[in-house]
């Protein structure tokens, strides 16, 4: 960091921000020389007075100005504002202080103060413009991986359902289940990109499937995890890290409510002979069948 010698100071209270002289060389057109048609023009190096607040140790860059009253000008505003923000740090409430204290530790160990930390991720969240900062995270990894960033849905699908029919020669009752739950639920629910999918979207998505039938929302809960276990071995996801469609929740289906005398005796036998069924001689258990 280039720290010259103050020429003056910005001052607001208990804040004094520097002025340093730092001229700055331009090339204009030599006035002296003649200008010849056809031959290119002659030029000369010419210095120009500048200066600049140098409010970088507060975080907040340099105010360039032509003269001294200038810079003063320019920045007054600042220095009031850096010195109201000392003030309101001194009426800090216990928990605010605990929360200062936390984040400068956090931030301590890439040598970025808080405001500046503070600052830098409020622009990043203005440039991802409502975009899930998790998305930083894709594009910094997928200059390693080489990511296909940008791939929709239905693309990544075309190229698993040719896997499932062609590369690995499935049953037609696997492929038709696939192109049941993906080709005509899930894309059509998303046809964007994969990589912004949350498992948040992908449960609410579940929930609306099959009405109560518990099967149909696992059963599409299955294939979207074999589709995006897909996606991550391809590239169209990030591999090393739990996917979206993971973090999903299994359904199972509501136990019956006893209510009455009559419906805990059948719920007793009903258990005792599945136990009966079991534990008969013949070597299979037929519990899950049982009907009665």
């Amino acid at each position: 960091m280039k720290n010259d010698a103050p020429v003056d100071y910005v001052k607001h209270g208990a804040v004094s921000l520097p002025i340093r002289q730092d001229p700055v060389k331009g090339r204009v057109l030599d006035p002296t020389a003649p200008q010849v048609e056809g031959q290119p023009p002659k030029y000369i190096e010419k210095i120009y007075e500048s200066f600049y607040v140098d409010a970088r140790n507060a975080g907040r860059g340099r105010i360039r100005a032509s003269s001294i009253a200038e810079a003063k000008e320019k920045g007054a505003p600042l220095a009031k504002e850096i010195a109201k923000e000392g003030e309101a740090a001194i009426v800090l409430t216990p928990e605010e202080r605990r929360i200062y204290v936390i984040a400068k530790n956090a931030l301590a160990p890439f040598g970025i103060a808080v405001d500046e930390g503070a600052r830098q991720l409020a622009e990043i969240l203005k440039q991802l413009n409502g975009e899930p900062f998790s998305k930083i995270l894709y594009t910094f990894k997928a200059l390693d991986q080489k990511l296909k960033i940008g791939a929709k849905v239905p693309e990544v699908y075309k190229h698993y359902l040719q896997e499932q029919e062609v590369v690995r020669g499935n049953s037609e009752y696997h492929v038709r289940d696939v192109k049941r739950y993906l080709a005509k639920y899930f894309v059509k629910a998303f046809p964007g990109e994969i990589i912004p999918i949350t498992t948040d979207q992908i449960d609410a998505w579940l929930k609306t499937l099959g009405g109560k039938k518990c099967n149909t929302k696992n059963n599409a809960r299955d294939h979207v995890i074999a589709f995006f276990n897909f996606a991550q071995k391809k590239d169209y996801l990030v591999k090393g890290r739990e996917h979206a469609a993971l973090g999903t929740t299994p359904y199972k289906d509501a136990r019956k409510t006893i209510s009455t005398e009559a419906e805990a005796t059948e719920s007793s036998i009903r258990s005792e002979l599945q136990v009966w069924m079991c534990m008969r001689p013949t070597g299979s258990c037929r519990c899950r069948g049982l009907s009665i």
